[in-house]
């Protein structure tokens, strides 16, 4: 198998997202995730990426109730640091509320429909 394959099927490819992100009720909050591999022959895709927060009630997936902004980040290799193909995820809150406290996943489609994910919670103080 050539690298960009053993990549595609998530083999060198790695979602980084605090495990729990913390905050007060009403204050700002911010947090990032980043999508990233190293391998030269594969890069990796912004559409591909999703964030998702699960309903309390329901248990189902849906969009999350902030925006995320997406920035590829992409480095060449130098004698300090390899090459590195990723996607950094940016999330401000002006103010937390208690909707936010809940489960959420980053999710990162591979082909043949499978996908990478890492789950995350967000704990609001106050609520």
């Amino acid at each position: 198998l050539s690298s960009g394959i053993n990549a595609e099927y998530g083999k060198e490819i790695k979602i980084k997202v605090p495990r729990l992100i913390h905050s007060s009720l009403d204050a700002p909050m911010k947090f990032k995730f980043t999508v990233v591999t190293r391998n030269t022959d594969y890069s990796i895709r912004e559409e591909d990426i999703s964030l998702k927060a699960r309903n309390n009630l329901t248990k189902s997936w849906e969009e999350p109730p902030f925006t995320v902004t997406t920035t590829r980040r992409d480095s060449e290799e130098t004698e300090d640091s390899p090459f590195e193909s990723k996607v950094v995820g940016f999330v401000r809150v002006e103010a937390a509320s208690c909707e936010l406290q809940r489960w959420y996943k980053v999710s990162y489609k591979l082909k043949q429909g499978k996908a990478m994910q890492q789950k995350f919670h967000i704990k609001i103080t106050g609520c």
